[in-house]
């Protein structure tokens, strides 16, 4: 586990102050509205709480425990849970996956967003880095450059061992992961500086289900 993953200020330096454009987080709280449940999968210490309306019931879970003590401790409703374990979930309107698909195999992911789909009773929004796609390209550039996100990204819990190109996560999003629960959502990707954002809603016919 890489220093920035033990101590959530710099985490947050690092790669929410730095890395993460302001737009982001104004089209999270847009999409997100108002007057829902919403479930932070991978929540860290609870960083996209703080952009979402109040009126929200914010709920997250992640594995780092230093992340979650730090949140617990400003204030956020986060639990120490393993997001691949099913009694770690509850039905909730919104569910949220930030800057976690990368560092999934393509077995994990189908096995994370099944829970996922299975739970979300609106919509299911994911935002992850487009520029790691560069690593794929640029020669010994990209190569240099895949090493580096490795060697930033090594957050103790999962293992990188490829990145995807910008067609894989396009198939990915359009698979729906490959989740048998994928079928009742419709995606709608796009990009905003440098990132994805990628949101599923929930088909109109299946909403009565939840």
């Amino acid at each position: 586990m890489r220093l920035q993953y033990r101590h959530p200020k710099l985490y947050h330096l690092l790669v929410h102050k730095l890395m993460y454009p302001k737009q982001i987080w104004e089209e999270l709280r847009l999409e997100v509205g108002e007057n829902n449940t919403i479930f932070d999968i991978a929540a860290g210490y609870g960083h996209a709480a703080n952009f979402l309306h109040p009126s929200n019931a914010y709920y997250g879970i992640d594995i780092n425990k230093h992340f979650v003590s730090y949140g617990c401790k400003k204030g956020g409703n986060l639990e120490l849970k393993n997001i691949f374990d099913p009694a770690a979930y509850r039905p909730s309107d919104i569910f949220l996956a930030i800057d976690i698909v990368h560092h999934l195999s393509a077995e994990k992911s189908k096995e994370l967003f099944n829970l996922v789909f299975q739970h979300a009773k609106k919509k299911v929004i994911i935002i992850d880095p487009a520029f790691v796609s560069i690593a794929r390209k640029c020669g010994p550039l990209g190569a240099f450059l895949g090493w580096l996100f490795r060697v930033l990204d090594n957050d103790g819990f999962t293992t990188i061992d490829r990145w995807m190109s910008e067609r894989e996560y396009r198939d990915l999003f359009q698979s729906r992961f490959g989740s048998v629960y994928g079928k009742d959502f419709e995606v709608t990707p796009q990009k905003i500086i440098g990132y994805h954002f990628v949101v599923f809603n929930r088909k109109a016919e299946t909403l009565s289900e939840t």
